[in-house]
């Protein structure tokens, strides 16, 4: 823990929570100042939403956020939230607490500041650990930047710099999981791979069709349903209300590519899906468009030429998993990507540890393009 420090007021670094509007506004706004000259980094635009924090959320129910700035004079510095997930607590019957949202200007005192603020914050409640950055409000971000650091970040994932985890280290956290990001080439899948594929030969009964748009919401509730039961063994899975999943959805949908989601069906009921989001990253890689709307960003989406759509999410029911399912619908999805002019898929990020879909990628030309750490800290 940092000692305080004595000297003029504007040499000194002050944290304090994030309250009211103009705190808010720093708090959203900061990364803007930070990264104004970094090619590499673009907003995210769904976490960089003001109503995260709107108590109509219906993740605020289960989440308890407390929010900080670092202050070096007035000038804010950097930005950290302490998180409880009441929701993840129950399920893993554990104490563990969480951070999000952090940022800071290279300067060991902010970091050291605000690492110490969100600890007190969150032993003050009761956590025995401290574990991050995680963001509960997108499913798709998880994870600190820590190799990768000359491309752009595929769709819904963050850049940080590479000093980041060297000075996470040096304040006592441990990398606790790693999560990596594939890249493929639509056009090179293996001759041999496909013809395996298209040979499979699923259960009979078993409709494959893409997501349905004018039932989108009923759609997103029996995907979700698939969701909690396909991930419940999977490393940090999180129990994700019917609320919470409709709110990240109505997120999404302006980016919403509907040739790239697809289900699978059993007698009319959904046993697996798989979906992937256009990359539009690329179209706000020029500074003058980071700061564009939701709305605008859409429009570009529709009438821009992109290029890479990563693969979000795939789930089958536990049942139905070694059926040839889940390969079926990732081959919809190729097949429509290709088709469509994407010329690259971005997947995961895939924890260490899960083998077997790491051997899935490797089969379809899938090469590690960025890594990203979860890190942990004993309170």
């Amino acid at each position: 823990m940092l000692k305080p420090q004595t000297g003029g007021f504007e040499h000194v670094v002050r944290v304090r929570q994030a309250k009211g509007f103009l705190a808010t506004q720093k708090f959203f706004s900061l990364p803007y100042h930070l990264y104004r000259n970094n090619p590499h980094w673009v907003p995210c635009l769904w976490m960089e939403d003001r109503s995260i924090l709107n108590r109509k959320n219906p993740f605020m129910e289960r989440v308890e956020l407390q929010p900080f700035l670092a202050y070096r004079g007035l000038k804010s510095t950097g930005r950290i939230a302490a998180v409880i997930h009441r929701g993840y607590n129950r399920f893993h019957r554990d104490r563990t607490g969480f951070f999000s949202f952090f940022e800071s200007i290279p300067d060991d005192e902010a970091f050291g500041f605000l690492l110490d603020a969100a600890a007190g914050w969150l032993k003050k409640q009761g956590r025995e650990s401290m574990r991050g950055p995680v963001h509960f409000f997108s499913p798709f971000n998880c994870g600190l930047l820590s190799e990768g650091f000359d491309a752009i970040p595929s769709i819904g994932l963050p850049y940080h710099p590479p000093s980041y985890s060297a000075r996470l280290e040096h304040f006592g956290f441990r990398s606790q999981r790693e999560l990596y990001v594939y890249q493929s080439k639509t056009g090179l899948l293996d001759p041999e791979v496909r013809s395996k594929i298209e040979r499979l030969e699923i259960p009979r009964g078993v409709q494959i069709r893409p997501l349905s748009t004018a039932s989108f919401r009923d759609e997103v509730l029996k995907i979700h349903q698939v969701y909690q039961k396909a991930w419940i063994e999977k490393w940090g899975y999180v129990p994700v209300s019917p609320q919470e999943i409709l709110w990240i959805a109505d997120r999404i949908r302006p980016y919403l590519d509907p040739n790239l989601v697809w289900v699978a069906e059993f007698r009319n009921e959904m046993i697996g899906f798989a979906m992937a989001l256009p990359d539009f990253h690329p179209i706000l890689q020029k500074p003058v468009l980071r700061s564009l709307s939701p709305a605008l960003v859409s429009r570009l989406v529709r009438l821009g030429d992109l290029r890479c759509a990563r693969v979000v999410a795939v789930g089958v029911l536990p049942e139905r998993q070694r059926a040839g399912v889940g390969s079926r619908l990732v081959y919809k999805v190729w097949g429509e990507a290709l088709q469509s002019g994407y010329q690259t898929l971005a997947w995961g990020g895939v924890p260490q540890g899960e083998d077997h879909l790491h051997r899935f990628l490797h089969r379809w030309g899938a090469t590690i393009d960025q890594t990203y750490r979860i890190y942990e800290r004993s309170l």
